[in-house]
């Protein structure tokens, strides 16, 4: 548990790293949580980052769950920006079951224009059923636009394929305020070599008197039955201006399974920067993990640097924790 603190000037900053991993030779378990907490305050603009991930593997079934959480906040004059996104994976041996739910809310908020954008996807696949579903809704001012899609096939022995493309584009214009979210939904399954790949891509893009805001979220998921292989990535960057106050916020997630070698690759890179009247903050994550089952190998490495300058007052903290 790391903790740090410094005040320039009114200028806070607290940041909070946990990280837990614990491998055991007979159940091969691993459990990595990592929980990241950044908070900045300069001349009433506030900026709250929260990472938190979840990483488990067990050999007997197979089974991981991946869970990502980010919420980050800023606020400049009455200008208010939320982005939460969850994500969780599972994936089971004997059924070859997959569920990838994505929940993304974000509200931008400039004197008065509301804009509240949800998008929920949820993807399973069974030998018998096979359903996707996938619901997007966003109202701004009483123009509400709902879009539901929902299909469900039933696979055929011979071909046992299904394939399914969703495309999605919306663009809603309130006193000059444009936004544009664009979705695009790719699902394949073969009953021979039970590969599924789910792609999402969405952009949603506001602009109110100068304050823009852009978000791209990408996710992608593979499954293979022969050599059991999981990669999901998630890449997310939001940006706002508000007068010269500028934040940048990424995120990389990389998560990697494979039955042979029970192999898991967790890394997590998180680099946030706000600008405030000359006050420049830089946070930057980086985690990697990597289980074998051979070896009953564990390496964790945490790097964390944090740099803020106040009136020529600089801080640096650097972090590095390994373990083999």
């Amino acid at each position: 548990m790391i903790l740090d603190r410094i005040s320039a000037r009114g200028n806070a900053l607290t940041a909070s790293v946990i990280i837990s991993d614990r491998i055991i030779a007979r159940g091969n378990d691993l459990t990595a949580s990592v929980m990241i907490l950044d908070r900045i305050s300069a001349r009433g603009n506030a900026l709250t980052a929260s990472a938190m991930l979840s990483d488990r593997i067990s050999a007997l079934g197979n089974a991981l769950s991946a869970c990502v959480m980010i919420s980050d906040r800023i606020s400049a004059r009455g200008n208010a920006l939320t982005a939460i996104v969850m994500i969780s994976d599972r994936i089971i041996a004997r059924g070859n079951a997959l569920i990838a739910c994505d929940m993304i809310s974000d509200r931008f908020s400039a004197r008065g224009n509301a804009l509240t954008a949800i998008s929920m996807i949820s993807d399973r696949i069974s030998a018998r059923g096979n359903a996707l579903t996938a619901m997007h809704r966003i109202s701004a001012r009483g123009n509400a636009i709902t879009a539901s899609v929902m299909i469900s096939d039933r696979i055929i022995a011979r071909g046992n394929a299904l394939t399914a493309i969703v495309m999605k584009s919306d663009r809603i214009s309130a006193r000059g305020n444009a936004l544009t979210a664009s979705a695009m939904v790719s699902d394949r399954i073969r009953a021979r070599g039970n590969a599924l790949t789910a792609c999402v891509m969405i952009s949603d893009r506001i602009s109110a008197r100068g304050n823009v805001l852009t978000a791209i979220v990408m996710i992608s998921d593979r499954i293979s039955a022969r050599g059991n292989a999981l990669t999901a990535c998630v890449m997310i960057s939001d940006r706002i201006s508000a007068r010269g106050n500028a934040f940048t916020a990424s995120a990389t997630v990389s998560d990697r399974i494979s039955a042979r070698g029970n192999a898991l690759t967790a890394f997590v890179k998180i680099s946030d920067r706000i600008s405030a009247s000359g006050n420049a903050f830089t946070a930057c994550v980086m985690i990697s993990d990597r289980f074998s089952a051979r070896g009953n190998a564990v390496t964790a490495c945490v790097m964390i640097s944090h740099r803020i300058s106040a009136s020529g007052k600089a801080f640096t903290a650097c972090v590095m924790i390994r373990q083999d």
